[in-house]
């Protein structure tokens, strides 16, 4: 670019980024970032567009935010237009930049808002992206806590990616290739109203959700969840799974509150029949199976389902698990919508983070939540008064009190604490960082070591997505003890 062209797009840049006041990070050839407290100015974003140095920017900064970051971390261009083509049906034109080393930034600009005011969009727009099968590597501001108030650090675009060497190029929305003109790209970015944003992602969602039946009344006004989403645009999404996806279409199809019987028949055949080709072409219905025998085989089950809505379709439930976990995309946020939103001990349970070694989905066990519970409990009555690490509340853990409030072995008590450690659930306090009278103390002219220090670590949907579910099940699968 020439030095116009570097004054338009850095100029263009500061004002659609950088906060008044915001500190900054700059990148190393080893990909990591250097925090300066110092605020970022308009000259310091001409050196970045220049290349003289790669600027990130905390994407919220003093309680205030203008502008979100979804994170791909991912170079399928299926994906990407997935995602592209959700916002376009939501009438929002993002600024989709490459990264410059593993995906893409996808950015919305809002006018200065509420940090937690965004935040909350930004998890709804995560989820509703997640919704269309495109998982993103984290929603930015996050409103997680900690030091950095959960606003990252982003990259700007236009810049070099010092680890890869690779320019961060504004791509198109069509062929995701690099512009021919970024300033013109950064100009036609119009932030809009962050209610207005909200309205757009709530109005194509509920697009979505009328197109399809509403959910039973089991289930509150939680519409369809995301896995029979699938099944119904997709069809089936593993071999074998014919019967049970029928029953789950079926269902749903017989608890629509609006559709007349003639709608629900025509509906419920013609998603059997597209069903029927694309199960056939992907080989997962047997070639045994008929068109015909597919249609009476639907028809029957409507009827079965119709006469026992008092039964509920979830994933637990024996006769729609396996259809239901293959077009799983997304577990903890479906376990979530079932639990209101709340993320506590109640959606852990509910994603099996506790079940047995010798479960489906194995966990790290009974014990376990036993002895989370009693840790929950030391917490609330004794966290803080003595001592505090990373911003946590530690509290003493003596196996013998966790043994009285839970009961169990010594043994298995301290196993449990290992594998609560090993999962993200607890944080064991190093002996080092605990206070020398903490301890130790002397009892009877011998001293005798104290009980070690734990923090209950914050619960975030990312933190159980990424970190705890995993960790659980890999934990038994390994052979872990």
């Amino acid at each position: 670019m020439s030095n116009a062209q570097i004054a338009l797009v850095s100029s263009r840049l500061y004002d659609l980024y950088v906060m008044p006041g915001s500190s900054w990070y700059e990148q190393h050839e080893n990909g990591l970032y250097t925090y300066h407290p110092e605020p970022a100015t308009a000259e310091l974003v001409v050196r970045h567009v220049a290349g003289d140095v790669t600027v990130g920017l905390p994407s919220s900064w003093n309680g205030t935010a203008k502008w979100m970051t979804a994170n791909l971390n991912q170079r399928d261009q299926d994906v990407l237009k997935r995602a592209i083509d959700f916002f376009l049906d939501s009438g929002i034109r993002p600024l989709v930049s490459f990264s410059g080393d593993k995906g893409y930034h996808i950015d919305l600009f809002v006018e200065p808002s509420p940090t937690e005011e965004v935040v909350a969009v930004g998890r709804y727009l995560e989820a509703s992206l997640r919704g269309a099968g495109v998982l993103l590597d984290g929603c930015y501001p996050l409103g997680n806590g900690g030091k950095s108030g959960g606003s990252g650090n982003i990259k700007l675009p236009c810049g070099i990616h010092r680890g890869t060497g690779d320019f961060c190029s504004i791509v198109d929305l069509e062929h995701f290739q690099p512009v021919s003109s970024p300033f013109q790209a950064l100009k036609d970015v119009a932030p809009m109203p962050l209610g207005e944003l909200k309205e757009r992602l709530e109005a194509t969602q509920a697009q979505e959700d009328t197109a399809l039946p509403a959910a039973s009344a089991s289930l509150g006004q939680i519409h369809w969840r995301p896995c029979v989403k699938v099944l119904w645009k997709e069809g089936l999404q593993a071999p074998h799974t014919r019967h049970q996806a029928t029953m789950v279409i079926c269902r749903a199809v017989a608890e629509h509150s609006t559709a007349s019987e003639s709608e629900k028949i025509a509906a419920l055949t013609a998603w059997a029949k597209r069903m029927y080709a694309e199960g056939r072409r992907r080989g997962f219905i047997s070639p045994e199976t008929t068109e015909e025998y597919a249609l009476s085989e639907a028809l029957r089950l409507y009827e079965q389902e119709a006469e026992a809505l008092g039964f509920a379709v979830n994933c637990t439930n024996k006769l729609y698990r396996k259809a239901m976990k293959s077009a799983c995309r997304d577990e903890v946020t479906c376990k979530m919508r079932l639990n209101r939103e709340n993320i506590n001990l109640s959606l852990l349970r509910s994603l099996g983070i506790f079940n047995p070694a010798n479960a489906r989905d194995p966990g790290v066990g009974r014990s376990s939540l036993t002895v989370y519970e009693a840790c929950l409990d030391l917490h609330e009555h004794f966290g803080g008064r003595h001592l505090q690490y990373e911003d946590m509340p530690a509290f003493a853990a003596p196996v013998t009190s966790i043994c009285d409030r839970g009961g169990g072995a010594l043994r298995t008590i301290r196993d449990a604490l290992k594998a609560l450690c090993a999962i993200g659930l607890l944080v064991k306090v190093p002996r080092e960082k605990t206070p020398s009278h903490l301890r130790a103390k002397q009892i009877g002219g011998t001293y005798q070591t104290l009980a070690p220090y734990y923090c209950i670590m914050p619960l975030t949907q990312e933190h159980i997505e990424k970190v705890v579910l995993p960790k659980a099940r890999a934990y038994r699968k390994n052979g872990k003890k």
